[in-house]
């Protein structure tokens, strides 16, 4: 007997996660966010669910993309170069490790 409720609930958790998972995919195809940190350069409109450009960030995108890709610089390099400038992570602390970087968000 147990081992049949476990079989139903081994099924039961498996099609929660197909679930969960072909939601995020329609929600990503319809351009919504969904969910984790926000990149850098963008900020989460909780009433529409997509993200935004934030304006005093998303002009550093593309010059760190440039410096990441092209001036052969890694995520410490970065986050050096933007502490260096004044930018701090979204709680206010220099983001001096690669995990805290902008281009390498978790």
């Amino acid at each position: 007997m147990v081992q049949m409720l476990a079989v139903f609930a081994e099924f039961e958790r498996a099609t929660i996660v197909d679930r969960v998972i072909a939601g995020m995919e329609r929600k990503a195809a319809r351009g919504g966010w969904c969910g984790g940190s926000r990149p850098f350069g963008y900020d989460g409109e909780t009433a529409t669910g997509y993200l935004a450009p934030k304006t005093d960030e998303a002009p550093l995108v593309p010059v760190i993309f440039d410096r990441y890709a092209h001036g052969r610089d890694g995520p410490r390099a970065l986050a050096v170069w933007l502490n260096e400038a004044g930018h701090r992570t979204k709680a206010g602390d220099p983001g001096a490790t690669p995990r805290s970087s902008p281009c390498c968000a978790t």
